[in-house]
């Protein structure tokens, strides 16, 4: 899509030379004041023509500009004549009484000026209509023509936004809407390091308003769509929000599969609020076990379970370990070896991402500083300070965090649109809705395969923004009436932090593992967090965390009853 911008250059053009005509006269009134005397006509016109310029075009009278001039040139005499020429020549702006006395001719010469210049503006217009003809009017915005909708502030929604943006340009005649429950997009990647206390919570969550250059952010939360009239129902908004096209990117949420994330130690973690609310557990279970005297008690309080031992779990494993581990040494009176983080995974071996080998490293580093791994279990339920296995056996533990397994946003349930059995959005190559015009989904609502080979994608945060991406490209080869084009991205590698300075990555089929690969784990994810100041302050709180201890301050009320 392009628009004509010539008749409004032209426009802009004959406007400053009707004020560079009005100018030159006052000029002469000013080479009366100003040194050396030729500045005069120069600064006359320069303003004649900042002044037209900067008002709307009118018809007002010579009266009218006479003031209105009269009064600017009061602000241009003290800011140009008063001070920055005498500033240019060398003299420097004098300001005491005996000064301003003096400098009161060259005011009224200004004023003068300024007042001569306003009156002969509409003069000096109406002379211009005579001999080129009328000014064009003013061109009103175009219609918006096409809107799009993207749903979802995570990285999904984030890519597909922000590269909207650079497809359709500033193009007036497309109207772009982001519609997101948070007002920033939470990179996920570093959730384990705000849970172990290695960064700040704010430092890894970017504001969607500061991401996105002309997008219209709604912080809002979606209740229902009417696909057939294309209309989008918010729980705050007074009216539907239309679209032409709509992007779900709605992301996931946990799936307890029968336990319930109501109860007071069971946590999930998706969210910030998560994280936060986790550390800040520990930290009351620490300072709760301090002053119990019964041993099974207080084994209870600081034994922390958690299900899964994918990416994230595996993850969380390896820094809540350091975190709680570290910790003892602010409690003298709970023994470091009644501590202990206990992983619970379904399958034989852990993270699965990963070649066998490094899954067994990472399996291995972690037992030899202290983390226990149940393999080919499942949680079964949890409560009463019991968390209940699979096999029947329980473990005595007042924390139990939610990595196990994920589902898609409810609100994909109301959504009468082909589904997976996993209640994901069928999608085709395109990332386009099958048998919808109009609708799209990315990211882990959706079922994401790869047009070429077939291979489903993993729900990572990688994936989700290389969509994102892709259903923009789309989005505008439809409105375009191009070609779109099928998902096909091959992820150069893997990289998982497993706790004590210590990673494993996959690389274009090269392994690494140890003090490296944990040093180019943080300088990879340093270099993909969103803005140059989240990366400093990631950056300054991990050399916060190499020199000194962690903090075990409490940011947030623990108590989560009533949620």
């Amino acid at each position: 899509m392009e628009w004509d911008t010539v008749t409004g250059r032209s426009d802009l053009l004959r406007r400053a030379a009707v004020g560079l005509a009005s100018g030159l006269l006052p000029g002469l009134l000013l080479a009366t004041t100003v040194r050396p005397p030729v500045l005069g006509p120069v600064l006359g016109a320069a303003l004649g023509a900042l002044y037209v310029l900067s008002l709307p075009p009118d018809d007002g009278t010579a009266v009218d500009g006479a003031f209105t001039a009269g009064g600017l040139s009061v602000l241009a005499w003290a800011t140009v004549g008063a001070s920055a020429l005498p500033f240019v020549r060398g003299d420097g702006p004098a300001w005491d009484a005996e000064a301003i006395g003096a400098l009161l001719p060259e005011l009224a010469a200004w004023v003068l000026a300024g007042t001569l210049l306003g009156a002969l503006v509409p003069s000096v217009r109406e002379l211009s209509t005579a001999v080129v003809g009328p000014e064009p009017e003013t061109t009103p915005d175009p219609p918006i023509e096409t809107r799009v909708v993207v749903l979802g502030g995570g990285f999904a929604g984030l890519g597909a936004a922000g590269a909207l943006e650079e497809r359709f340009g500033p193009d007036p005649t497309v109207e772009l809407t982001i519609v997101s429950e948070a007002n920033a997009v939470l990179f996920t990647p570093l959730l384990a390091e705000v849970a172990a206390g290695s960064v700040e919570a704010s430092h890894i969550t970017s504001p969607l308003r500061t991401s996105l250059r002309r997008t219209r952010v709604v912080r809002d939360r979606a209740t229902d769509v009417d696909l057939e009239g294309r209309r989008l129902f918010l729980e705050d908004a007074e009216r539907p929000l239309p679209y032409d096209h709509l992007v779900l990117a709605l992301g996931s949420v946990p799936n307890p599969k029968g336990i319930d994330p109501e109860r007071e130690f069971v946590f999930d973690f998706k969210s910030l609020r998560d994280a936060v609310e986790l550390r800040n557990h520990a930290i009351d279970c620490f300072e709760r076990a301090e002053t119990e005297t019964d041993p099974e008690r207080r084994r209870a309080l600081v034994t922390f379970v958690i299900a899964g031992a994918g990416f994230a779990g595996a993850e969380l494993a390896g820094a809540l370990n350091d975190f709680v581990r570290g910790t003892t040494v602010h409690y003298p009176s709970i023994p470091p070896e009644e501590v202990s983080v206990v992983v619970v995974h379904s399958r034989e071996r852990i993270m699965p991402e990963l070649s066998e080998s490094l899954g067994a490293y990472a399996r291995d580093r972690m037992a030899d500083r202290g983390v226990t791994f149940l393999l080919g279990e499942r949680v079964a339920d949890a409560g009463d300070g019991l968390v209940s296995l699979s096999s029947g056996e329980t473990i005595e533990s007042e924390t139990l965090v939610w990595t196990a397994g994920n589902r898609p946003s409810p609100f994909v349930d109301r959504l009468d649109v082909p589904k997976t059995d996993r209640e994901e959005l069928r999608v085709d190559g395109s990332l386009a809705v099958e048998g919808l015009t109009g609708l799209w989904a990315a990211g882990d609502c959706a079922a994401m395969h790869d047009a070429v080979t077939g291979e489903r994608y993993p729900n990572t945060a990688e994936h989700a923004l290389r969509a994102g991406r892709l259903v923009a490209e789309n989005v505008y080869a439809s409105v375009e009436g191009e070609t779109k084009h099928g998902l096909h991205y091959r992820s150069p590698g893997s990289l998982a932090v497993i706790g004590h300075q210590t990673a494993c990555a996959e690389i274009k089929g090269l392994r690494f593992s140890g003090l490296f690969a944990w040093v180019l784990w943080r300088g990879v994810y340093l270099s993909k967090l969103p803005g140059t100041d989240r990366k400093v302050r990631v950056f300054a709180d991990w050399l916060i965390e190499l020199l000194f201890p962690r903090d075990i301050v409490q940011t947030v009320e623990t108590d989560r009853e009533g949620r």
